[in-house]
């Protein structure tokens, strides 16, 4: 067995027995934390914060939340997470080349889309506000990365991660929690005045269906890199390119941004995340994220073999530690997918009903 000093992260914020329970609990607290942040902000210095922009507003109760997150790591005795590399930036940039490619190409189309001629003059927001948008959107990435692959994920990989079936339980998870808690942004559609505005409340179902396979697959990248500040880097990265024309023309916001998204989107969200998280998960390297789970659990290194006695000491006590097919972990599985699969039909059923019916100068209500 290895030296103490040479045994890797434990890789999870505890035991839970509950592991769906405790991952609702942890999103409840990144939620209470923004929201009680703002409410505190909104009503102790109206006359300050009503000066601020929507993109500084957005940052200071994102620090707010990442103070939360970070408190609950070390409650957990878990921010030797940031240690842990399984594999370096650059193998990490590889795993998440579908993110780069196609988020790069979205930036360069909308750099275009700005400097085009024929589409008017564009007001440029002050430098001040571009900054707070740049601080904002690092610190979002930041903020849920912690919170959702640094502890949720790891619930599931601590409780679950020990076959296929479960590391796939353990991605259909993340992403689902990660991608309904986009649901939060609905708040943002309510104005006092004039009620609950439509696009902003379906604006974000639709940012929700896509963030849970986007979740997916950031989650299958997490996993397979075991490198927390990969997928931090890769959110930011994916948000900057996402939100630059709300970040940089005057007025622009984070909410306006959500409430154009459209159904159609959907379509290139969900299918090529699925193709992708099935191209990371192969089974060699499924195969290789087992077995540096059964490490974890062991205490060796990256670069050490366990002992034979080791392992069968460990498949015999914790029996779901296996690359063959467990009962557990296709039930496991087969319930997450179902869950996925049905609150994904019902969003973009309801989505596509509002935009047909805007579409043909109907309403819908709410």
């Amino acid at each position: 067995m290895a030296d103490m000093d040479r045994k890797i992260p434990a890789n999870a914020p505890g035991e839970s027995r509950h592991p769906i329970i405790f991952s609702i609990a942890v999103t409840l607290v990144f939620f209470l934390s923004m929201n009680i942040a703002s409410l505190v902000i909104a009503y102790a210095i109206p006359q300050i914060a009503i000066k601020w922009s929507a993109w500084q507003y957005q940052a200071i109760c994102e620090t707010v939340s990442l103070i939360a997150g970070l408190i609950i790591l070390l409650a957990l005795r878990q921010l030797s997470l940031f240690k842990e590399k399984r594999e370096g930036l650059l193998k990490g940039a590889v795993a998440s080349g579908y993110f780069i490619v196609l988020y790069l190409f979205s930036l360069v189309t909308e750099i275009m889309l700005l400097l085009d001629p024929g589409a008017g003059a564009v007001k440029i927001a002050p430098a001040g506000d571009i900054a707070w948008f740049v601080l904002a959107i690092i610190l979002i990435g930041f903020t849920e990365e912690i919170f959702f692959r640094g502890i949720i994920s790891n619930v599931f990989w601590k409780k679950w991660a020990k076959n296929p079936e479960g590391v796939w339980a353990s991605v259909v998870c993340t992403g689902m929690i990660f991608g309904l808690m986009h649901l939060f942004n609905i708040v943002s559609g309510y104005d006092p005045a004039t009620g609950w505005q439509l696009g902003y409340v379906v604006g974000p179902m639709i940012q929700a269906v896509a963030a849970c396979f986007m979740g997916m697959t950031i989650t299958t990248i997490y996993y397979r890199t075991r490198n927390l500040w990969v997928v931090i880097l890769l959110h930011i990265f994916i948000n900057l390119c996402a939100s630059l024309s709300s970040g940089i023309i005057e007025g622009g916001t984070l909410s306006e941004s959500i409430a154009s998204y459209t159904p159609f989107q959907l379509i290139p969200a969900v299918v090529p995340n699925l193709i992708t998280v099935l191209v990371l998960l192969r089974p060699s390297k499924m195969a290789r994220i087992v077995a540096y789970r059964m490490k974890c659990e062991l205490g060796v290194s990256e670069d050490e073999e366990p002992l034979r006695e080791d392992i069968i000491g460990i498949m015999t006590s914790q029996p779901e530690y296996s690359m063959l097919s467990t009962p557990l972990g296709r039930k496991r599985l087969i319930a997450a997918a179902t869950v996925l699969g049905v609150l994904s039909a019902v969003i973009t059923t309801v989505s596509f009903v509002w935009y047909i019916s805007q579409f043909a100068g109907g309403g819908v209500g709410v």
